[in-house]
């Protein structure tokens, strides 16, 4: 294997900006992508902080607790809505953490591989395709929440939910 001179500095997020040729800057590419994927699940855009949201992952994230509450009272849920709703939520949360687990477990095997001196490059890619595999199972059931909630809504309650989401997650 040639000895390739590749040179670099670390920018205020630790990342080596690398100038050269070789395997690493091919790695040290696809490791800022999966950060910025990641970042993006975390962050609003400037649009969002006005109040309108553009961003498919804040929008299908299930609602928390306090969200729940408040879309009871706005969409005037009749008790026993709120109880199925209540079981939806359950079915959800208890699916969500057995997805979390195996979220981060597969983020952190991508960045131990990616600490390496000289990381495997199929390894890596392996690894983001398991990573993406379960990013994808988290979103399937985030939109499988949503549609569950739609069968015990109203025509008239569903649009109002979700002109309610459109303008941005629901404050009290």
């Amino acid at each position: 294997m040639k000895n390739e001179n590749i040179t670099g500095s670390v920018c205020k997020f630790g990342i080596i900006a690398l100038t050269g040729k070789g395997k690493m800057k091919k790695l040290t590419v696809s490791f800022l992508m999966l950060f910025i994927m990641v970042s993006l699940v975390y962050t609003y855009d400037a649009s969002a902080k006005k109040n309108i949201v553009t961003n498919i992952v804040v929008t299908f994230r299930p609602p928390a607790p306090e969200e729940q509450k408040t879309i009871a009272r706005k969409l005037e849920l009749t008790e026993e809505q709120k109880a199925q709703m209540k079981v939806i939520n359950g079915k959800y949360r208890q699916q969500s953490a057995a997805l979390k687990n195996k979220y981060n477990a597969a983020y952190k095997d991508v960045v131990l591989l990616m600490k390496e001196d000289n990381p495997n490059k199929e390894r890596v890619n392996r690894e983001l395709k398991t990573f993406h595999n379960i990013h994808s199972q988290v979103v399937d059931a985030e939109v499988q929440y949503w549609m569950d909630l739609k069968t015990i809504l109203t025509p008239a309650q569903n649009n109002k939910l979700w002109e309610i989401f459109e303008k941005g997650r629901i404050r009290k």
